[in-house]
């Protein structure tokens, strides 16, 4: 039973990205936004998804200083830089409310600002006059 679990390979673990690989990223993914962060999933869409990806990982690969990167390994990093971003954005918001619109200490990293240009209206919410978070929401 033992000598069964360990002919399973584990996974090998890549080294982290760096903080300019990330910036690298968003750069590259930028032309393509059209394509990736359409919600179209048909054939036809998948396959310029899929192309788009492909030309980006090769982009990435060649400007990479961590080790060569595939593509799952480059749409996991995207997605992860998207969903920290709406968390800093979230945290900065509420540290802007908490000063009533003064000065607020903390700022955005610069791979989160690239994220939210790159996204725009999608990391805000739909205006509400009637909502209660109106104001909190146009700030």
């Amino acid at each position: 039973m033992e000598d069964s679990l360990c002919d399973v390979k584990k996974r090998q673990r890549g080294k982290n990205f760096t903080e300019r690989e990330k910036e690298v990223l968003i750069d590259l993914i930028f032309p393509y936004k059209s394509i990736i962060e359409n919600v179209k999933t048909d054939a036809v869409w998948n396959n310029k998804k899929n192309e788009a990806w492909s030309e980006i990982v090769v982009a990435y690969n060649a400007s990479q200083t961590s080790g060569v990167r595939n593509i799952g390994q480059i749409k996991h990093l995207y997605d992860t830089q998207k969903r920290e971003a709406r968390k800093e954005k979230s945290q900065y918001k509420v540290q802007h409310y908490k000063t009533g619109g003064g000065k607020n200490p903390s700022t955005l990293s610069d791979v989160t600002q690239k994220v939210i240009g790159l996204l725009g209206d999608r990391m805000d919410p739909l205006l509400n006059n009637v909502d209660c978070d109106a104001d909190y929401n146009a700030s």
